[in-house]
């Protein structure tokens, strides 16, 4: 399937924030893999190469217009061979779709770093893919954050549902891990609220700041603030702000009202942009 060329020409600045966010990313190493079309093709070896598609998809549609016409033309093609092969028995495919998505996206990306090309290693991880993601958005403008959220609505060629699936089971895990100290639990209620819409993003974290797993964690005024930090605004208190915010608690304002006014702050509706998920 082609992808739906990008009009809008990003700024040199947005790019700039965008690049290095991605290049913050761990690489996750590639499983190594033998050319045996009679293996079987493992968990892993699909989840190297569905990565691989949707980190191509939103390099493409986030850089596409900024890139040479022949290194276009070299990601999007092994982008299009890629995808019949994620219905595929086959390794030797896996692992012919895996190299060349792999090359050619390290090709684009060392043109846009302005460094020579390293097919010997494993590209990074683009800001705007379910793996860029999990490395935070701090940093990110409204506008970024929104063409991501542009991203993961248009440009993916993967079921719909699986991709809307595993961002907004990140997102809740992201929750779950800032305010229980846990990762979320398989097939999770707040999840299926989110991909229903029956609850917004909002709704998931009140749901767990009220939760009596959360109430009996029995934490301070100050932990209490430096979690709303972590949750809101998707990083850590300064100190002059959490002395703020604390002093409020201390003197009458109410934990809720407190939860109320960090949703207001425009870093929690980026955030909520960037994975694409209504507050």
């Amino acid at each position: 399937m082609k992808l739906t060329t990008i009009t809008k020409k990003v700024s040199s600045t947005v790019l700039t924030v965008v690049l290095t966010a991605s290049l913050i990313g761990l690489l996750i190493p590639f499983t190594a893999m033998t050319s045996n079309a009679a293996e079987t093709v493992n968990d892993q070896t699909k989840t190297d190469l569905t990565d691989l598609y949707d980190d191509s998809s939103a390099f493409l549609a986030t850089y596409g217009d900024e890139l040479p016409a022949d290194v276009f033309a070299a990601l999007d093609c092994a982008r299009s061979q890629a995808y019949p092969v994620m219905g595929s028995d086959s390794m030797d495919d896996y692992v012919t779709a895996i190299s060349n998505l792999r090359v050619q996206l390290e090709v684009a990306e060392a043109y846009m770093e302005g460094r020579p090309a390293n097919t010997t290693v494993a590209p990074h991880h683009v800001m705007g893919t379910f793996a860029g993601n999990l490395n935070g958005v701090n940093g990110v403008s409204a506008n970024t954050a929104n063409a991501v959220a542009t991203i993961y609505a248009t440009n993916r060629n993967l079921p719909a549902n699986m991709i809307r699936g595993k961002i907004v089971e990140n997102f809740v895990d992201r929750l779950y891990t800032n305010i229980l100290g846990r990762h979320v639990d398989a097939n999770n209620a707040l999840v299926a609220g989110i991909l229903n819409d029956s609850i917004d993003a909002e709704d998931a974290a009140e749901n767990l700041l009220n939760s009596a797993e959360f109430t009996n964690r029995n934490v301070s005024n100050t932990e209490f603030v430096k979690i709303l930090y972590r949750v809101f605004l998707d990083r850590e208190a300064d100190a002059a702000g959490l002395n703020n915010w604390v002093n409020a608690l201390n003197n009458g304002t109410s934990r809720a009202q407190l939860i109320d006014t960090f949703e207001d702050i425009a870093a929690w509706d980026n955030l909520c942009a960037f994975y694409a998920i209504d507050n």
